[in-house]
């Protein structure tokens, strides 16, 4: 179905993997288009509680490939399921979000960016837009958008500020200066360290446990919660999440929740997606 990516799905994970090595997997149009299609599919497949997005070779993303840009070439959707939407993720998250790679925190399931090498330029906006972003030790971050003569792209200038505080977003972005896996994880960059051959484990082990031991519908709804309100005012935050407190507690997973506990078993929560795929 893919060229210029991997899909893979392992229940409860689903990795994609940037898949143009020969060229440090530089994002082409094609590979943005099926980066979208296969977060859509993982979103709609039961069988995936977490996505790993992550790159084949020695790079993740080293940005844009400035020599394939214009006329919208390879952005048609791959063949496949015509079921699946155009853009994955819930619109109630908020329409901002609807825009380029925002899309990814709309999505109804936890987005890991495994970063195994350089992440720079678009690599970086993608990293950044995923929820949580593990680190080979080897690899390094970077913005590189004034060595180009570009500003901070797709967000960041709001999203930066809020993770690592203003005056260390703005000396990242001025210098476009390497960020490394140490440090990016001192700054709130990057939220586990492994070395490079147990990062996609480390970040296949986070999904598992999780699918094991929790409820996909609250891990829906506190990401949807969580990014909503960024946009909105403590009294639509406490009075949005009582409303989505009241609806979980006449849910089947609250119950399921409660039952397993008494019977001190582990879970067995329903996932979400078809079980169809």
């Amino acid at each position: 179905m893919y060229d210029d990516i991997i899909y893979e799905v392992n229940d409860p994970v689903a990795v994609i993997r940037f898949n143009r090595p020969d060229k440090l997997n530089a994002a082409s149009d094609k590979m943005l288009a099926e980066l979208q299609h296969a977060v859509a599919a993982a979103e709609d497949d039961a069988r995936v509680v977490g996505i790993i997005i992550t790159g084949e070779g020695r790079a993740f993303c080293s940005g844009r490939d400035i020599s394939g840009m214009g006329g919208g070439r390879g952005r048609s959707r791959p063949e496949g399921d015509g079921s699946l939407p155009a853009s994955p993720g819930d619109p109630w998250v908020g329409e901002d979000y609807q825009r380029t790679f925002t899309y990814l925190a709309t999505v109804k399931k936890p987005v890991l960016a495994a970063t195994n090498g350089p992440c720079a330029g678009l690599g970086f906006v993608i990293a950044m837009m995923c929820d949580l972003r593990f680190m080979s030790e080897d690899a390094f971050l970077m913005t590189a958008f004034a060595q180009r003569g570009l500003v901070a792209e797709h967000g960041l200038s709001w999203l930066m500020p809020r993770i690592m505080g203003l005056s260390t977003a703005l000396e990242i972005l001025w210098t476009s200066r390497r960020v490394k896996a140490d440090e990016a994880h001192r700054l709130g960059l990057a939220d586990k360290v492994f070395s490079a051959d147990e990062l996609l484990e480390g970040a296949t082990e986070f999904v598992t446990t999780l699918s094991k031991t929790v409820s996909p519908y609250s891990l829906q709804v506190m990401k949807g919660l969580m990014y909503r309100h960024l946009q909105k005012d403590f009294g639509t935050a406490l009075e949005e999440s009582w409303d989505a407190m009241v609806e979980a507690s006449a849910g089947p997973d609250v119950k399921e929740g409660v039952t397993s506990f008494r019977e001190k078993r582990p879970p067995n929560f329903p996932r979400i997606g078809r079980t169809d795929s």
